[in-house]
């Protein structure tokens, strides 16, 4: 089925210029041409959602990844994969998604990703655990001490992001 997704593929100001599959992206060398959300969960302590990646993920595994994270699908919005991705990652489907803005392969990241926070009252009850190992509640300082000390178990572009919205991430609103 994964073979079967299909995302489309953007230029250099995102904007729209084909379609594929996300494995003939990633076998064309087009991988920093999709767009993908990233959002960072928040709990009232103000602590971070740090997830680790299934180790049966073909990219990354077993790192620290974002709360959740998507590729946005061919024609969905990244709003649209956002909430996708709460609700079939982490069983969240109510939820008030603040955009923090958006990074892109000049900032030092992956591909195109617009940047969201939830914050959340509740603890995650159930997640998706083909795709995620374990959850871990962290401070923005942990995080990025972490990421700083050993970046080859964090997924690629959570030290820029975090650091890039690090204000936003500390702030409750």
């Amino acid at each position: 089925m994964e073979d079967e997704e299909y995302l489309d593929i953007v230029d250099r100001n995102d904007k729209v210029v084909g379609r594929d599959t996300r494995n003939n992206i990633w076998k064309r060398g087009l991988e920093h041409n999709v767009r993908v959300v990233n959002i960072f969960v928040l709990n009232a302590e103000n602590k971070i959602l740090l997830p680790t990646r299934s180790m049966k993920k073909k990219i990354f595994p077993g790192c620290y990844d974002f709360s959740c994270g998507e590729h946005v699908r061919s024609g969905e919005s990244y709003l649209e994969a956002a909430k996708r991705g709460l609700n079939e990652e982490l069983s969240i489907k109510e939820a008030k998604i603040q955009e923090l803005g958006k990074m892109t392969p000049k900032d030092g990241v992956g591909c195109f990703a617009m940047v969201y926070r939830v914050d959340i009252a509740d603890d995650i009850g159930e997640f998706n655990k083909q795709e995620i190992d374990k959850l871990e509640w962290l401070d923005v300082v942990t995080i990025t001490a972490m990421a700083k000390a050993h970046p080859e178990n964090f997924k690629r572009g959570i030290l820029e992001t975090i650091t890039k919205f690090s204000a936003l991430l500390r702030k409750i609103h």
